[in-house]
């Protein structure tokens, strides 16, 4: 690895001794990861899954492994069974650990990660945001997120346009700021060829200004953990630093789940995380606590009413297929059915791509089921399953048209009890629905 010279030097500084350790660590095989949805996957489940290699350290759902292993040909990863992820990222929202029932909100979302990863900790409780302001990453955002199965807001805003509405609302607030990558050039070729000298302090200031806006979504007595992926001062201790000396209604608390992590510098509560130490890649973590301030005035959302037209339609779909009540209440938009929490903050005046489950389409008067709504039940919650193999999950997930002998209707698709998507057989034909109806 030809790493730039600049970056070496700093480097070099920083880590003393250290740094030919950190320099052959760069330039031998990374650690691999996936964080188990604990929802979707058994113990049992897991342990049967052949190309792991271990559990990561500071991840309770988090595991190692085999390199020369493809965990993404396995059907459970087509259903949200798991989550691709590198090691060291897992211990974000590790370090944010919400409890179910709070209200929590991931400033920069996308792709997915760590939204999923709080999901698994809320176990299906509370209020769950998950933003990305920009807007070329949304949709893969919104992938995972479905796919994963949780109810989660998915918005598209600047942060700042979200501070001054919801100030002061949420319990737990994650902020994994844009960095310059340094943590990820082993991981990440074009994150290496990106680098400049100058790009960390250039991000240093959008940093310090996005944790401003996050400091203003957090409710007294709750948690702020600010995140990157890379090495510099600039970026990590030097943001915090500044913060806290304008902020005394926030305390560092001990971001160190792990005895592999190290002491930030001149910060000994923040927590880094370096290549030559652990299984993972580069990272940076600071744990915050509001000990003082006044709560938010929250403004609940206005559902949108459901037509006679979508709600006859849903009802009918609902009663063939469903076993089970959903919790929650529908929404519409535009002959588009979701499923949101009944108390949410209001979202008038954001840009907001999906407010919850994503149930399906009224077209012609006649209910068509999404692939997110597949996502998020199970076996016991449904009434026709239709059952499928490994080759059969791959092609339905290409859109791939099948021969079947199930009867003709709707079939909500799975493998081994995990949901994949929706399928309308006609004539021993079956059609998968898209993914966005």
């Amino acid at each position: 690895m030809q790493l730039p010279e600049p970056f070496e030097s700093r480097m070099k500084r920083l880590l003393g001794a250290e740094y030919p350790e950190f320099k052959a660590a760069l330039e031998s095989s990374r650690a691999l990861g996936l964080r188990v949805n604990p929802q979707k996957l058994s113990p049992s489940d897991v342990e049967a899954l052949p190309f792991l290699e271990g559990p990561i350290p500071w991840s309770r759902w988090g595991h190692y492994y085999q390199s020369d292993s493809r965990p993404s040909s396995h059907p459970f990863f087509l259903g949200g069974g798991f989550y691709l992820q590198e090691p060291s990222a897992m211990a974000v929202a590790e370090l944010a650990a919400p409890k179910p029932g709070q209200w929590v909100i991931d400033l920069c979302a996308a792709p997915g990660g760590k939204t999923t990863h709080l999901a698994s900790f809320l176990d299906g409780q509370g209020v769950l945001i998950a933003n990305e302001f920009t807007q070329s990453r949304v949709s893969r955002l919104m992938e995972n997120v479905e796919r994963w199965g949780a109810r989660t807001t998915v918005l598209n805003n600047p942060i700042d346009r979200i501070a001054r509405k919801w100030e002061g609302l949420f319990d737990v607030v994650v902020l994994d700021a844009p960095c310059s990558g340094e943590g990820m050039f082993r991981k990440d070729p074009e994150a290496l060829s990106e680098w400049r000298e100058s790009t960390p302090e250039r991000l240093g200031r959008l940093q310090q200004d996005l944790i401003e806006q996050a400091a203003k979504l957090t409710a007294p007595e709750g948690t702020l953990v600010y995140s990157t992926c890379t090495f510099s001062l600039e970026e990590n201790e030097q943001v915090i630093e500044r913060f806290l000396k304008s902020h005394p209604e926030f305390r560092l608390e001990s971001a160190h789940l792990h005895p592999a992590f190290s002491e930030g510098f001149g910060l000994p509560e923040t927590a880094r995380l370096f290549p030559h130490k652990l299984q993972g890649e580069g990272h940076f973590m600071a744990r915050l606590i509001r000990v003082d301030g006044e709560e938010g005035d929250v403004e609940y959302e206005e559902h949108a009413r459901v037509s006679k037209t979508s709600l006859k339609a849903w009802e009918e779909f609902r009663k063939a297929q469903l076993d089970t009540e959903l919790d929650g209440v529908v929404t519409e938009r535009s002959g588009h059915l979701y499923l949101v929490r009944e108390h949410l903050p209001s979202l008038s005046g954001l840009k907001v791509p999906a407010p919850g489950i994503y149930l399906g389409e009224v077209k012609f008067e006649r209910f068509v089921p999404a692939k997110a709504l597949a996502h998020h039940l199970n076996l016991q919650k449904v009434c026709r399953p239709l059952e499928v193999g490994t080759a059969d999950a791959f092609k339905l997930e290409f859109g791939e048209t099948l021969e079947t002998t199930a009867p003709d209707g709707w079939h909500w698709l799975h493998f081994a009890g995990m949901g994949l998507t929706w399928g309308l057989v006609r004539k021993g034909r079956l059609k998968p629905t898209p993914l966005r109806v």
